[in-house]
């Protein structure tokens, strides 16, 4: 019964942390993101032509 337990919490343990992960890893991603969508849009003597 113990060792089925231990097996248990280390499960758990190693599930915990790879949610961790996946946390860190999409927050990466999100910003990333966000610094690629910048634009700038710029009216000038060009557009008048």
């Amino acid at each position: 019964m113990q060792s089925s337990s231990r097996s248990a919490a280390i499960f758990g343990i190693l599930i915990a942390l790879g949610l961790g992960a996946l946390g860190v890893l999409l927050k990466q991603a999100i910003v990333e993101y966000k610094l690629l969508d910048r634009s700038v849009t710029v009216k000038g003597l060009a557009e008048n032509e």
